[in-house]
């Protein structure tokens, strides 16, 4: 009796281990161009999830840091819901699985002093066909912005001084002749 309880129990502990092996996971990932945006321009960028099982819904957060600014954020046209500001709560009737594209946005350098930037996705939650919520691990992407500033700068300082040795060796050939 003792054994068949044992068994019972092991084949019950074996169906929970199953059900947990069976749920859905999956991640986010950022798709941009490259990640070098020159100072006074902008970079489009692409939210791209991944499941193992069909996602039904999405919620996220995108959060830039202080030198970037996040514009123009819009969910792919299969989804329904809202992306505006960076507050993505997505849903859809016909799940999606495998990769999907869960957002576009466009990045631009707000400091021009800055050298680099961050763009962070937080606070991700996917939810499965069986309304079942799981959380999925924040991911964030750096950015490298180019000063614009400085090369013209130095250009518009060599130009200056070349201009001035220009005018010295003029005046002083004038000089000369006379």
């Amino acid at each position: 009796m003792k054994a068949i309880k044992l068994i019972g129990f092991f084949i019950i502990s074996c169906f929970l281990f199953l059900e947990n092996v069976w749920a859905l996971s999956g991640s986010v990932r950022f798709d941009c161009p490259n990640t070098t945006i020159p100072n006074g321009e902008s970079i489009t960028c692409t939210l791209v999830g991944t499941a193992d099982e069909e996602v039904s819904g999405i919620s996220a957060k995108l959060v830039e840091g202080d030198s970037l600014e996040l514009s123009e954020c819009d969910s792919d046209s299969s989804w329904q819901g809202d992306a505006n500001n960076g507050k993505i709560v997505l849903y859809t009737d016909t799940g999606k699985s495998g990769s999907f594209t869960i957002a576009t946005f466009t990045i631009n350098p707000i400091d021009e002093k800055a050298e680099k930037g961050v763009v962070r996705v937080e606070d991700i939650t996917f939810v499965g066909s069986d309304f079942q919520e799981v959380s999925i691990d924040s991911q964030e992407i750096e950015f490298v912005i180019e000063s614009s500033s400085p090369k013209f700068l130095i250009y518009g300082i060599i130009g200056g001084l070349l201009v001035i040795i220009i005018i010295v060796i003029v005046v002083v050939l004038k000089k000369k002749k006379k």
